[in-house]
């Protein structure tokens, strides 16, 4: 069977859909992650990964979304 572990992250700095596609974008790219739901309002993403992954990791690919 798999495990899932499942983390809200609280983001600043999102002003539009495009923002929220791009950050999403760019946490599903990272290896484990399964599934990032991104939104708005609250701004924060919520992160489905198989295993544990570093909140630096993902840090540095919400990073990588460039300005939002």
């Amino acid at each position: 069977f798999e495990i899932a572990m499942i983390h809200t992250y609280k983001l600043d700095g999102m002003h539009c859909g495009s923002c929220v596609g791009r950050v999403q974008q760019a946490l599903e790219s990272v290896e484990g992650v399964k599934k990032a739901i991104v939104s708005l309002s609250p701004q924060e993403a919520v992160v489905n990964m198989n295993r544990h992954i570093d909140t630096s990791v993902l840090n540095r690919a919400v990073q990588s979304a460039g300005t939002y």
